[in-house]
């Protein structure tokens, strides 16, 4: 099964779907030193903006990801507002949705992002298309994440299955040592 990201960064995401044995089929990133490093990494990810891609140019996968850029909804960022580019990216996610039509999709973002208009267009979309969703403020080091802030992770699945939480792969104090316990 293949499976793509959108708004890649260095293909973290990349990487845990191969380890899942989906083969990535593609990438797509703004940066172009961040979309270095996931090719460095063996990704085939094209640096461009995301708004000038025809979802109808890529090849039909089984798992699609998106990280939306986070800025204008972190609690780091003081007075942040979400912006008419930020539902632009929003509805560009949507279109690659519709047009694929995934078996699974997930969006990975700060956990104020379910308060956002953008979520909500993409939630909405989700719902149109036939999944089924959730979404939880997961600590990230729960899951082997070298880093303990929370994130919003979104899981969604076109198979009728309302998805859950996998269970945590890592312990705040692991029994038998740093590579033992979960």
């Amino acid at each position: 099964m293949k499976a793509a990201t959108l708004f890649s960064g260095g293909e973290g995401v990349g990487l845990g779907m191969r380890a899942a044995g989906f083969s990535h089929a593609g990438g797509v990133e703004y940066d172009e030193k961040i979309a270095q490093v996931a090719r460095d990494n063996g990704f085939n990810v094209t640096t461009t903006n995301i708004l000038e891609c025809d979802p109808r140019d890529f090849e039909r996968i089984s798992w699609l990801h998106a990280s939306p850029p986070c800025p204008n909804f972190s609690s780091a960022k003081k007075d942040a507002k979400e912006t008419e580019l930020d539902i632009a990216l929003a509805d560009k996610v949507v279109e690659f949705i519709t047009e694929l039509l995934p078996d699974f999709f997930t969006l990975e973002n700060v956990y104020q992002y379910r308060k956002s208009k953008s979520w909500k267009i993409i939630a909405t979309a989700l719902m149109k298309n036939g999944y089924q969703f959730n979404y939880w403020h997961v600590c990230m080091a729960d899951y082997g994440v070298p880093q303990t802030r929370k994130r919003m992770i979104v899981i969604a699945r076109r198979d009728g299955k309302r998805p859950s939480l996998p269970p945590a792969t890592h312990a705040k104090n692991p029994i038998n040592g740093l590579f033992g316990g979960l």
